[in-house]
């Protein structure tokens, strides 16, 4: 397996400051531009999901607010 560059995203669960659960993506490459295509790539829909949930966060709590 080459490790000349890699992309690592990690996904943590904790209750009470225990870990509960752990997720672990890693993405190796020896090529420059292979890995500069995987950043913009996971980061292009990553962002995307963030935003997503962002959204369904807040419209949960403001329907919360106004007693809906």
């Amino acid at each position: 397996m080459s490790k000349k560059y890699k992309l690592e995203l990690s996904f943590v669960q904790s209750t009470g400051g225990a870990v509960d659960d752990s997720v672990v993506v890693s993405e190796w490459s020896d090529d420059a531009a292979m890995h500069v295509i995987k950043t913009k790539v996971f980061s292009k829909h990553l962002s995307a999901a963030i935003a997503a949930i962002t959204e369904e966060m807040c419209d949960i709590g403001l329907a919360a607010m106004n007693g809906k």
